[in-house]
């Protein structure tokens, strides 16, 4: 074999060696977290009220900002989070140069519950996700991007992370994305449907038959305890040390615990995940890359084929699918982080 054959070889190789992604060992995934979550700990929740929300609740989000940077990222969590959850994210995009802005939906994470309602004991309203109107999340959002990071970040570049709900409800801000500066989003599970197989829907109208009141929590549901929680028996991530350092977190804050949906909130978001609503959010040219979990038991990914379908019918060409067949619904914080991550740097132009 010749040199120059050798040398060849020897490219090809370094080429594929550099390329690919290394697992962080969990000595690795431990610092990064508590790095993030020291982040948060020195940068701790502001709280904006909308004027028009008429039930006044205080939002909460944390801003880590990197010295220097021009670009920031706006993560908006899904369903019962805090930016807790999402700490070694947090702490890997300000190493890369990255301000992070970091909310709670409305009713959930570290913002303000919804106020006791009728007769709910105050135990049960706590783990009760709520809300009125699925369109005030919407609203929370463009509130956060035009008044607070727009205003804080002037002429920086905006991107969205988006999980789950939060992908749901970043949707219907992305074709809006130019007034408030937005290049470019990852939606990780976006909740573009509920689960429509035969059994989830069974239980969804056997909820309807079973439950009169709009904001009792469905009585299929059942209240989460930490302490007691087994990684075998959870759905979540399919990496063992990442769910039990956020399993720890809200076992030592019992007040964070949600794990239960108001007949209303089921109702919202049929709503809005119907045909015409996926149609409206679908008309964007907002690059967007949307994570899809193969082993996702939490949202319905035929209708996230779905919603793609729309957007090219809208004439867009910016949005790609990355599947991976053995993630679980969080991909970002289960064995393919370091993929997800290099796309979303990627995606974010790092």
């Amino acid at each position: 074999m010749n040199a120059r054959v050798l040398a060849s070889l020897f490219v090809v190789f370094f080429t594929l060696v550099s390329s690919a992604q290394v697992a962080k060992t969990e000595a690795q995934i431990k610092a990064d977290y508590y790095k993030g979550f020291r982040l948060l700990q020195a940068n701790p929740s502001q709280y904006f009220v909308r004027a028009s929300d008429k039930h006044q609740l205080k939002i909460a989000y944390s801003v880590v900002k990197s010295e220097g940077s021009r670009q920031v990222v706006v993560i908006v969590p899904g369903y019962t989070e805090s930016p807790y959850k999402y700490c070694e994210l947090i702490a890997d995009l300000n190493a890369k140069g990255f301000h992070v802005v970091a909310m709670s939906l409305r009713g959930m994470g570290l913002s303000q519950r919804y106020h006791r309602l009728r007769d709910m004991d105050r135990t049960t309203n706590l783990a009760t996700v709520h809300v009125d109107d699925f369109q005030d999340y919407v609203k929370d959002v463009r509130y956060l991007l035009g008044s607070v990071v727009n205003q804080a970040f002037p002429g920086d570049d905006v991107f969205i992370f988006a999980h789950s709900t939060g992908g749901l409800v970043s949707a219907f801000v992305l074709p809006e994305a130019q007034r408030y500066n937005v290049k470019a989003a990852v939606f990780n599970s976006p909740l573009m449907g509920l689960p429509t197989g035969f059994w989830s829907r069974l239980l969804l109208d056997l909820e309807r038959s079973v439950t009169s009141s709009r904001y009792a929590p469905s009585p299929l549901a059942k209240l989460y305890d930490p302490k007691t929680g087994k990684f075998s028996e959870q759905t979540d991530t399919n990496h063992e040390g990442r769910w039990t350092l956020y399993n720890d977190l809200l076992a030592t804050n019992p007040e964070a615990v949600q794990s239960m949906p108001s007949r209303n909130w089921i109702q919202q978001v049929e709503r809005s995940t119907t045909s015409s609503m996926l149609k409206t959010a679908a008309k964007h040219s907002v690059p967007l890359i949307l994570f899809q979990a193969g082993g996702d038991t939490y949202v319905d990914i035929k209708t996230q084929d779905e919603y793609l379908t729309y957007h090219g019918e809208a004439g867009g060409n910016s949005v790609m699918i990355h599947h991976f067949p053995d993630a679980y619904h969080s991909v970002w914080r289960g064995q393919n982080y370091e993929e997800a991550l290099e796309l979303t740097l990627k995606q974010f132009g790092r």
